[in-house]
């Protein structure tokens, strides 16, 4: 379980993906490549932001915004639901991995108060790149009741 997930609450367990959510990315209902696939678990440990899910039926996940691309161009996410049991294992299971194609629901979900992590250097590039401003007025530093963790939160200081 990469270390941004961890800090928002995730236990560290293995993460998962089913044959069906992979069945799922093919050309006929999801557009992920296999070449994308290879690099999720990079993406997942790097990502652009991550939000909790508006999902009443997982209120205990996360989407995550990554920096891979679908076949159409589509920034990919990963829908990660936390400490599911699958086969008598605990785990942080991947259920759903897809192009979105709707670029405003980034902000949206920013602005609706589920922007949890935030690499502001990759949201203003994405911003950039997809011509739709993304980054939340103001990210609350952690403390408060809904801080957003940035990269600064990540990194380790330089003891000279």
């Amino acid at each position: 379980t990469p270390a941004i997930l961890t800090r928002l609450g995730a236990r560290q367990l293995p993460i998962t993906i089913s044959e069906h959510a992979i069945d799922k990315m093919g050309p006929a209902k999801h557009t992920v490549s296999v070449e994308a696939l290879k690099e999720l678990p990079q993406a997942i440990s790097d990502p652009i932001a991550v939000f909790h899910s508006a999902s009443p039926e997982s209120p205990n996940a996360f989407v995550i915004m990554t920096e891979l691309k679908d076949i159409n161009g589509d920034t990919v996410v990963a829908a990660i639901h936390l400490s599911r049991r699958i086969a008598h294992h605990e785990v942080n299971h991947i259920a759903g991995l897809y192009g979105k194609n709707r670029k405003k629901w980034f902000g949206e979900e920013a602005e609706a108060g589920r922007l949890r992590y935030i690499n502001k250097e990759k949201a203003v590039k994405w911003s950039q790149s997809v011509g739709q401003l993304f980054l939340p007025k103001e990210v609350t530093r952690s403390g408060s009741k809904t801080s957003v963790l940035t990269e600064r939160d990540f990194v380790k200081p330089d003891h000279d």
